[in-house]
């Protein structure tokens, strides 16, 4: 019954050395029939994602072109607004100091003129009234009877300047709202100018991310490129392991095939050794004492 299993375990044993035999070959068989359509199926992968980068690539150059495009053209608004924002400034000044002037100065000359004039209208119908005697003298004066009397055009200039002071004063009054309201519209113009600031330094720092997008595309293009160069080199020294690692197996097989086949011709032999059998000395002399009585037994008779 023994010698049954024992074939039976060395038949197994020789089976599975065939069947690790024909993994190994074919295994082999394999990958190099493999190799080649690994190697072109990587290389393909890795070129269309070099592909991939290089268009990837262009739109960030494009997009940093138009983000430096946008930063300049911010950059010029960003001016234009605090220059127009220093104008203002200034504009609202010269602006208050015109009001003060238009409102004070002028006013004042105004009135001074108009009373001038008041004086002179005075003077110039004194004049007229003296050369209308003067014209009234036989065989002296000549005649004397003009359009328009001196005193009365002096009249009328002075009161064509009635409405004048509050023309004036009105005008003062306006210029400085106006000069008030180019104060506020020079605050809101400073805080644009500082908003398009804020915007220009968020492009600036877009920019930057941008950048550094296109160094790691770059850098990865690199790498991808020494990949695409070397990888039927790797795939080859994959295949060269791969079989190196079935022929090992494949060798190792013979071996188990070998001791299975030697055990199914020669079955193995159990021995079992006998255990050593230790006896107490006083039973050694108990016995030795009844085989000496029995001998003098038998001598006695």
């Amino acid at each position: 019954m023994k010698r049954f299993f024992y074939r039976i375990a060395a038949l197994l044993m020789m089976v599975s050395a065939i069947l690790g035999w024909v993994i190994s070959a074919t295994g082999i068989y394999l990958v190099w029939r493999v190799e080649p359509h690994v190697s072109n199926g990587l290389v393909t992968a890795a070129t269309s994602l070099d592909e991939t980068l290089a268009a990837t690539e262009g739109l960030l150059k494009v997009a940093d072109s138009s983000l430096e495009q946008a930063e300049k053209s911010i950059q010029l608004v960003e001016t234009t607004v605090d220059t127009l924002a220093g104008t203002l400034e200034s504009t609202s000044e010269v602006t208050s100091a015109v009001a003060d002037v238009v409102g004070d100065t002028l006013g004042d000359m105004v009135k001074g003129t108009r009373a001038a004039l008041n004086t002179m209208t005075k003077t110039a119908r004194l004049i007229d009234d003296t050369l209308g005697f003067v014209a009234s003298v036989p065989f002296i004066g000549r005649s004397y009877k003009p359009e328009v009397p001196l005193s009365d055009s002096v009249s009328d200039v002075s009161a064509s300047m009635n409405d004048l002071p509050t023309a004036l004063g009105q005008m003062s009054v306006d210029m400085q709202t106006t000069s008030g309201s180019l104060v506020q519209l020079s605050k809101d113009t400073r805080k644009l100018a500082t908003s398009l600031a804020d915007i220009q330094d968020n492009l600036a720092e877009t920019r930057e991310v941008v950048e550094s997008y296109q160094t790691t595309v770059t850098d990865v293009r690199g790498s991808l490129a020494v990949a695409i160069q070397n990888l039927p080199t790797w795939v080859k020294i994959a295949a060269v392991s791969i079989t190196l690692l079935l022929v090992w197996v494949f060798l190792a097989q013979v071996a188990i095939f070998i001791y299975g086949r030697e055990l199914f011709k020669t079955p193995r032999v159990v021995t079992v050794e006998a255990a050593p059998v230790v006896v107490e000395e006083s039973a050694v002399e108990a016995i030795i004492e009844s085989e000496t009585s029995a001998e003098e037994s038998a001598e006695e008779k």
